[in-house]
């Protein structure tokens, strides 16, 4: 949350938001995070040499 705040109090686009009224039951789609993670650095070329 403070990094998402700080982002966007530069100008940055962030997309963030909170599940509320979602308990931790630790059932996490970790295969969703790294495919999102992973279109968001081919998106943005993060990474890549020069």
């Amino acid at each position: 949350m403070i990094l998402a705040t700080t982002l966007q109090n530069q100008g940055k686009n962030v997309d963030f938001a909170l599940p509320w009224g979602v308990g931790h039951g630790g059932d996490y789609d970790l295969n969703e995070l790294f495919d999102w993670a992973d279109k968001l650095v081919k998106a943005n070329d993060v990474g890549k040499s020069e």
